[in-house]
């Protein structure tokens, strides 16, 4: 079982997006993720000290990906929309996030 890290953010054109993604194994449950936004000058400078320690990822557009049915993708929602109402300043930040 995979529990998939969620967060709500609308991209624009020409910004960048810094975001941590961990990921956990949890005994007898499985791997869970955690998403985490940095900001800009943080980023930056992560960077820099991290130089040659990390891959860069992105989506390849030959091999396409796989969206989650609806069924999953409205659990998914829920989970968020519960979330966010547990953690009202991490769910404002994410929205509030405005990029790079």
């Amino acid at each position: 079982m995979c529990y998939i890290a969620k967060a709500r953010l609308t991209f624009e054109a020409g910004k960048i997006y810094y975001l941590i993604q961990a990921v956990y194994p949890v005994p007898m449950v499985g791997i869970t993720t955690s998403l985490t936004l940095m900001p800009c000058e943080e980023a930056a400078a992560k960077l820099e000290q991290e130089k040659g320690n990390f891959t860069y990822t992105r989506i390849n557009p030959a091999r396409g990906i796989e969206n989650l049915d609806a069924d999953d993708v409205e659990e998914e929602r829920e989970d968020r929309k519960e979330w966010a109402d547990e953690n009202p300043d991490k769910a404002k930040a994410e929205i509030e996030y405005k990029g790079c």
